[in-house]
């Protein structure tokens, strides 16, 4: 607990010599490279939402002298499990998640310090759960089954965000997005013990996602 406190006290002090020790006019760079900060969490005393549920870990924005932009979003997934019981069913699981989103549109400056890009912006993402059940007591593997949903999306719509620099190089960002987006789903079960409930279905679906302001992204301009 007094290594959290120490980091913050740090941190919080830093903030507050970069905040008044920067330049009257907020600096033009080239592109930014931003993380979500989230880990910031992993620091900090208290319960607090910052950087949780963040829809993307790294970001990229490239400025033009037309006051336009292009931003790279990506976010990836993996996790897994093993399961050895005695007396149970095992279920191993395998699951994997690409996010990867380009935006493009306009800058703004409302104020000094700050900046506002908007556009629109459009994704692709993929995702894979593959789950395995076998029963240890059962010792020819009969009554193992698989199942292994695949997701593709294809997503579409506008965005706002708006960031506000700390000092001549670091600047907080958050954003709001509206998404139309197409799926196509396969979901497969495959099983030994019963092979006539196997099944194999193909979906194809359309719909709306909203993602109002609820993460904060730290950038380092360049």
């Amino acid at each position: 607990m007094k290594r959290r406190f120490t980091f913050l006290i740090i941190l919080l002090g830093t903030i507050y010599q970069s905040a008044h020790s920067q330049t009257t006019e907020m600096d033009t760079f080239r592109g930014a490279v931003g993380i979500n900060s989230s880990f910031i969490n992993n620091f900090l005393p208290l319960d607090n939402p910052i950087g949780s549920g963040g829809d993307f870990l790294f970001h990229y924005i490239k400025y033009t002298k037309k006051n336009t932009f292009f931003k790279h979003s990506f976010d990836f997934e993996l996790a897994g499990s093993i399961e050895d019981n005695e007396s149970q069913v095992d279920q191993n699981n395998a699951f994997v998640s690409i996010d990867y989103h380009i935006a493009t549109g306009k800058t703004y400056s409302p104020f000094k310090n700050s900046i506002l890009l908007y556009g629109r912006e459009v994704g692709f993402d993929y995702n894979l759960n593959r789950r395995a059940n076998v029963d240890p007591e059962n010792p020819e593997g009969e009554d193992f089954n698989t199942n292994l949903d695949q997701d593709w999306g294809l997503s579409f719509g506008p965005m706002l965000g708006f960031g506000y620099t700390i000092n001549k190089r670091l600047s907080i960002y958050t954003e709001a997005r509206a998404y139309l987006r197409l799926s196509y789903t396969i979901e497969d079960f495959t099983s030994d013990s019963n092979p006539m409930s196997d099944f194999n279905d193909r979906i194809v679906s359309l719909r709306t996602s909203y993602f109002f302001p609820r993460t904060i992204v730290l950038f380092y301009h360049f």
